[in-house]
């Protein structure tokens, strides 16, 4: 008996055995076939000219920048993308100030097979909202997402800002002092799509040898570790929980002697805390349940006072959020309805004289119950309370305010050949308090287009009417727009322009006129070519006595070129060129 299995098991393993190998040898006849290297990407360049007169200049007069990016495909299962961008910024600092500002010339490369992705160059990776997140580095990455598997992670390593010393050259300073600054970040993550679990460490730190110390100068350097959490858990196809939790360890000033912490031992192990080392975390938690038809959702959201994080762009701290919404979709969801409710206050450490709360309720309803008409009004409600919980000035700080906003939407269209879109947008806004007088805008702005297919022809006719009510000054803004686009040369030339005017009272009288002239030029050269021309033009004339007259010209000229092309395609041109020599 056990030698009947074995010589089964063996026969077994030699077919599966040959399978494989005839599979292999199919895959490899067919890689063989296709095309080794695809090539295909683009360039972009563009000149913006501008000129002021009557106020002063919002911009530079000539303005060039130039980016690019390519994708190299090895056999179809390699994936290399590179990009690049150049700008006159760092070209017109080419007298020394390159020294003294961050680089805006930037490339980088991404080379992607299956589930490795490898980053190098000026790149941004996403770890989480309170770790990594929008920071740009000149250095390298790799993520790791197996299809197949339920283990992935990502790690990032580089320099995130360069060292720019205090001063200039003859007196100009072109961009704030900082310290070299090098960090790096690690992810792990287990479970797929809905439910997973992720461990998030980020690390970045300032050379303090980078640049001098400067006594005038509030910049300092910094040291930053922050370790994270992340979830999902989805119960069903209706249930789900989410949620974050990452705690920073930051010091604001390196220059200071470390420290030992006595009460977290464990930190000192790990971290090289002084007298100014902050610890502050941030919770995130969400769950979405829907029934019936009902979504529901409830949120929870709290950001230590002194949170901060040298890898993320933008957090906000000392923020503390509870929010609910409810959602359901009536006669076969042509109707939906949504509310939403949400508090939110800050000082959470008592450390400031006064707390501001906040309550929000906002409402939407979207109605698509005639064809070819959509409707939609929404409703949002906004109230601060400023409490004072410390004697301090108790009256002069204790505030009151609320804003109110409702808005309008309708459109409908009709036609095939000639097709009419009429639409119509109007929003009313309130605001008010104990210590701030009412305050309202209005604003209307209906608008229609009119498309003949058969010619290639666009019209558009719309308006603008708003009225701002504050103290006891009334300001109306009203006026009309007027458009036409078409086509040439079976749609290789695209052309169009639009006229505004629009006409400025206070109360009543008549202040200023305003007219706006935009027209553009779009040219297809090639399959490949396309030259676009934009220009825009602004007059404001003062009617009254004390009002400012100006001009503003702006002229665009961009340049694309794509391209897709492939190892044999290049080879057989080389070809064709060597028989006709």
């Amino acid at each position: 008996m056990a030698t009947r299995i074995l010589f089964i098991f063996t026969l077994f393993s030699h077919v599966l055995f040959a399978q494989d190998v005839e599979k292999l040898a199919s895959d490899a006849k067919n890689l063989l076939k296709q095309d080794p290297l695809l090539i295909s990407g683009g360039l972009n360049a563009s000149m913006v000219f501008y000129d002021a007169k009557g106020m002063q200049m919002n911009r530079d007069p000539f303005y060039w920048s130039l980016n690019g990016n390519m994708n190299l495909s090895l056999y179809g299962k390699i994936s290399c993308p590179l990009s690049f961008t150049l700008t006159q910024q760092d070209k017109q600092f080419s007298n020394g100030l390159d020294r003294f500002n961050q680089p805006f010339n930037q490339f980088g490369i991404s080379p992607h097979y299956k589930w490795l992705t490898v980053h190098a160059g000026y790149r941004t990776m996403e770890f989480s909202e309170y770790s990594l997140s929008g920071a740009m580095f000149l250095g390298g990455g790799v993520e790791i997402a197996p299809t197949k598997g339920i283990v992935s992670g990502s790690v990032a390593f580089g320099r995130f800002l360069r060292a720019i010393p205090t001063g200039g050259i003859d007196g100009v300073s072109v961009s704030l002092p900082s310290y070299e600054r090098w960090g790096g970040a690690a992810k792990l993550k287990v479970g797929k799509d809905k439910n997973f679990i992720e461990f998030i460490y980020f690390k970045a730190t300032d050379k303090k040898e980078s640049i001098p110390f400067d006594t005038s100068t509030n910049v300092l350097p910094a040291d930053n570790q922050i370790v994270g959490l992340k979830f999902m858990k989805s119960i069903g196809e209706k249930l789900s929980f989410q949620g974050s939790y990452h705690y920073s360890m930051f010091t604001p000033n390196t220059y200071l002697p470390v420290s030992k912490i006595e009460r977290f031992t464990y930190i000192n192990k790990v971290f090289s805390p002084r007298a100014n080392s902050r610890f502050n975390a941030s919770y995130n938690f969400q769950v979405d349940y829907e029934i019936k038809g009902y979504r529901i959702g409830a949120k929870f959201k709290r950001v230590d006072p002194d949170y901060a994080s040298l890898g993320s762009v933008f957090i906000t701290n000392d923020v503390q959020e509870f929010s609910g919404t409810l959602g359901k979709g009536f006669f076969k969801n042509r109707v939906n309805i949504n509310l939403g409710v949400g508090t939110t206050r800050n000082n959470l450490d008592r450390n400031q004289i006064a707390t501001q709360r906040r309550l929000a309720l906002n409402g939407s309803v979207n109605m698509s119950l005639v064809k070819n008409m959509n409707l939609s009004l929404s409703y949002n409600s906004f109230s601060t309370d400023v409490v004072a919980i410390k004697d301090v000035f108790y009256d002069s700080i204790r505030l009151s305010q609320v804003n109110e906003t409702g808005t309008m939407n309708i459109s409908y269209n009709l036609g095939k050949n000639i097709r009419h879109v009429f639409n119509l947008n109007t929003t009313y806004q309130e605001s008010g308090g104990n210590k701030q007088a009412a305050t309202s805008v209005f604003m209307l702005n209906p608008s229609y287009n009119m498309n003949v297919s058969k010619y290639n022809i666009g019209f558009t006719v719309a308006g603008a009417y708003t009225v701002s009510d504050a103290l006891s000054s009334r300001t109306e803004n009203f006026g009309p727009t007027l458009g036409l686009n078409t086509s040439f040369f079976k749609n290789k030339l695209k052309a169009g322009v639009n006229g505004s005017y629009q006409s400025s009272k206070m109360n009543k009288v008549l202040s200023n006129r305003n007219y706006a002239v935009t027209s553009f030029l779009n040219y297809t050269l090639t399959k490949s070519q396309a030259l676009k021309v934009n220009y825009a033009f602004i007059n404001r004339v003062a009617v009254v006595a004390g009002a400012q007259d100006f001009i503003e010209n702006r002229l665009t000229i961009a340049y694309s070129y794509t391209f897709n092309t492939s190892y044999r395609k290049i080879k057989e041109l080389i070809k064709a060129k060597k028989t006709d020599e």
